[in-house]
């Protein structure tokens, strides 16, 4: 499977006001040897973070784009799409293909942490359940897709296409849903984020 790298960032007023903001930045790095595809989006729930998405054929081919020219060169470009505050950077070989949930209406990530003194197969076993239940339920752009984190071990990523915000609001609500929900919540802390991402051509 390809390499995710998901980027966070407090999106500055250029960049939440017009996304195609991003476009020159993106075209700079649309040509790195190993890139297969990017994305760039907002979140929805506060209308602030930033979202670039790059999709790449490994981790060796991240890391040279890292170590590269073009990387050396977006630094200024980069700045007039972010806020002051911190970003955030996560590389994830997902389980599935990510394709149908990035190019969904609406992509799902959900950060989530194992907590202390659960064990990764009890883990497992939640997450497998719940990828089981979401490729039966309408609304989804499957599969869903799961994956640790390079950088945190522990620390994994679950991406889902949804059509529409109120489409996942609806699933939630099942009582079928909220029982996964709640037996998540006893093995790990999980931050959700929705994002409208576009594919950069």
């Amino acid at each position: 499977m390809p390499i995710i790298e998901i980027h966070q960032f407090p999106a500055s007023d250029a960049y939440i006001t017009n996304q195609s903001a991003a476009k020159p930045v993106l075209d700079s790095v649309k040509g790195a040897e190993g890139l297969i595809s990017l994305y760039y989006g907002l979140q929805e729930e506060d209308k602030e973070t930033g979202y670039f998405v790059t999709v790449w054929e490994s981790f060796q081919a991240h890391k040279e784009f890292v170590l590269g020219p073009i990387n050396f060169g977006l630094t200024n470009k980069f700045a007039v799409l972010h806020a002051e505050g911190p970003q955030a950077q996560c590389r994830v070989r997902f389980n599935a293909d990510t394709d149908a949930a990035f190019n969904a209406p609406i992509t799902e990530f959900s950060f989530i942490k194992t907590r202390a003194g659960v064990s990764a197969e009890q883990r497992q076993e939640v997450i497998d359940n719940l990828l089981s239940a979401l490729g039966t339920i309408p609304g989804i752009h499957a599969p869903a897709a799961f994956g640790e984190t390079k950088e945190r071990p522990g620390v994994f990523v679950l991406t889902i296409g949804w059509e529409s915000l109120e489409n996942h609001a609806q699933v939630a609500q099942s009582e079928n849903a909220m029982a996964i929900i709640r037996k998540m919540d006893s093995v790990a802390e999980t931050t959700v984020a929705h994002v409208k991402l576009t594919r950069h051509e």
